[in-house]
């Protein structure tokens, strides 16, 4: 069973692949190698050493969970203790290296993603202020196209199926396109946080996530007009929607 055994208190002035991308690197010198990398984690094992316990390997997962005002909180969940002592050194002289909020070490931390060349409104610097997470650009333009007066986009995340192209999250409402909600047309709804009744967390058994409430990519929405279910592209974005939406509705 996994236990954190590390973690930097800091909050990492990186973007989550980018911290990512460096724990990789430390990992891949440290004999481990990376079996599966999510948008906010990664898993990575190595074999047990000849005197080492009954397993043949041992199992690691670096997060970096993005904060609200930018940079990421970096934890190790892992059930090598003996790694874990054996590369104390290395991995403590790694989390120093890492930029941190407030110190001048290291590169700004980009926008998520950041666009390439667009004209600056004074309405996308009010966004950028935001810190928008989003998945595709495309995406977040149509939710910014439709924008109230004082409205602030705070999420634009891809989700499955056929369909729900993707649920916008503002400061006013939900939005999602819907595909099937008239045959042979697609339309934008938006869902007013005051007829959002609850907003839920399925219960499932996640392969890497273990069993609990947010080891499932999917969230429930209930209004008067019944339930509507997301599933997004990944564990780590449902709980960023749940989260973001419940913060609304309380």
């Amino acid at each position: 069973m996994q236990e954190e055994l590390a973690s930097i208190s800091e909050v990492v002035w990186l973007s989550a692949p980018d911290a990512l991308n460096r724990a990789n690197s430390l990992l891949s010198t440290l004999g481990y190698y990376t079996t599966h990398r999510g948008d906010y984690h990664l898993t990575a094992q190595r074999p047990a050493s000849p005197s080492g316990a009954e397993h043949h390997t041992y199992m690691l997962t670096v997060s970096a969970s993005p904060q609200a005002e930018r940079g990421v909180k970096v934890a190790v969940k892992e059930d090598d203790r003996e790694g874990m002592e054996a590369h104390r050194e290395e991995r403590a002289t790694w989390a120093d290296s890492l930029p941190k909020k407030g110190s001048m070490k290291g590169p700004a931390i980009p926008a998520r993603p950041a666009p390439r060349q667009v004209e600056k409104t004074a309405q996308m610097e009010k966004v950028a202020q935001v810190e928008v997470i989003f998945d595709r650009q495309d995406q977040l333009e149509k939710i910014r196209a439709g924008l109230l007066p004082d409205e602030e986009i705070e999420a634009v995340l891809d989700v499955k199926g056929g369909g729900t192209g993707f649920v916008g999250i503002t400061s006013k409402r939900v939005i999602f396109q819907d595909n099937a909600w008239v045959v042979n047309s697609m339309a934008v709804v938006s869902i007013p946080y005051s007829r959002i009744h609850t907003v839920a967390a399925e219960d499932s058994v996640g392969l890497l996530t273990g069993r609990g409430f947010f080891s499932s990519s999917k969230i429930i929405i209930t209004t008067s007009a019944g339930s509507r279910v997301f599933q997004f592209r990944g564990v780590d974005k449902a709980h960023i929607a749940h989260n973001l939406i419940l913060r609304h509705i309380l």
